[in-house]
């Protein structure tokens, strides 16, 4: 099961990674301020001389989490690796919530392109595997549609943050 991505930004491919996305602040509001979670933290950030953006968070407090899995996680705390290959401008993450040993997962793959014109377009692909005896079909239905549900929030906030944060500092 999975969620397809396709948005524009109103800003070029490096604002969107180097003023947005990749900006610890940036992170820190979307996730407590325009996600609601109740905690969020940068674990690793480490750009290498090949190109490649590593970059782990731990966050906890998911709002809107299933209750089955709020039995399974408590705090429904988990940890997103992530890495961005710059040569090709692709965000590759995999999420797992604590506890679960591998057996619920989140990963995607995210790509952005330029439009033109001060603009640029992120696509992608993110998918959900429960592997739960006897419950995973559900919980993936529901993980799948909090995951949804964030990436509208998390597109609205992007939006307001480029107007708001990005152009009255350009």
């Amino acid at each position: 099961m999975h969620v397809l991505l396709d948005d524009v930004f109103d800003c070029t491919v490096s604002e969107y990674w180097n003023r947005i996305f990749l900006v610890d602040d940036y992170q820190r509001r979307l996730h407590l301020e325009g996600l609601g979670f109740s905690s969020y933290e940068c674990l690793l950030f480490r750009e290498g001389a090949d190109g490649l953006v590593r970059r782990d968070l731990q966050i906890s407090g998911v709002p809107g989490l299933p209750m089955v899995l709020q039995k399974l996680v408590p705090g429904g705390r988990y940890v997103e690796k992530g890495t961005l290959d710059r040569a090709v401008n692709r965000w590759h993450f995999v999420i797992e919530p604590a506890g679960l040993g591998g057996r619920l997962q989140i990963e995607g793959n995210v790509e952005i392109t330029s439009l033109g014109d001060g603009q640029c377009r992120r696509q992608g692909k993110i998918a959900v595997t429960a592997r739960l005896v006897g419950i995973g079909q559900r919980v993936a239905k529901s993980l799948l549609a909090l995951v949804d549900e964030n990436e509208q929030k998390s597109i609205a906030f992007t939006r307001r943050f480029i107007v708001e944060e990005l152009r009255a500092k350009a």
